[in-house]
């Protein structure tokens, strides 16, 4: 650019019009010039568009947690419809994932530039150590929900218009593989 001014300012010095090269050698440095913003632009966008869809993808499944523990786990608990055992096997460190990823969705709405991104996965890394004890008793927890689904009270449980409301036609064992599922994303 500096030497295209510095003719630019030579000619206007002279009196003289460039010569039609000298515009044809702008023109190719000026769409040279678009061509990269164009680029950066675009890299930009596809960034920003990535960082959108991991906030969209970790609200929803923030919030699929939360409905697990806040319509399964902690009435079924709390009316004592199933043991603390059986708890344990069906939620296990549910309630750990959810709080990890909860504090993950924090940061993540507070630091939606790609640059801080990777600081952002770093910090749920150290969280992720509840994912091994949830995915270690999924199957036993599918089988217990089994058993669970041939006694009355869970079935009444399960029936529940406030409950179906919330959840549709999902069951129990819908939710508890959504961590699991979450695992390889």
């Amino acid at each position: 650019y500096s030497t295209l001014l510095q003719d630019l300012v030579r000619y206007r010095d002279q009196g003289a019009v460039p010569d039609p090269q000298w515009f044809a050698q702008v023109r190719e440095i000026l769409l040279e010039h678009a061509k990269q913003e164009e680029s950066v632009l675009n890299v930009q966008n596809k960034r920003q568009n990535i960082i959108r869809e991991i906030n969209s993808v970790e609200k929803h499944y923030v919030a699929s947690l939360q409905t697990t523990v806040n319509s399964f786990q902690t009435p079924l608990e709390e009316e004592k419809l199933i043991s603390s055992e059986q708890s344990e096997v069906l939620f296990s460190s549910l309630r750990t994932i959810r709080d990890d990823h909860q504090k993950f969705y924090s940061l993540l709405k507070s630091n939606l530039t790609s640059r801080s991104l990777g600081e952002v996965f770093t910090k749920l890394e150290n969280s992720l150590h509840g994912y091994s004890q949830y995915m270690a008793n999924y199957s036993q927890a599918a089988q217990l929900i089994a058993q669970l689904e041939t006694q009355e009270p869970f079935i009444a449980f399960m029936k529940r218009p406030a409950l179906r409301k919330k959840i549709g036609t999902f069951t129990l064992l819908d939710f508890l593989i959504r961590p699991v599922q979450q695992v390889p994303r």
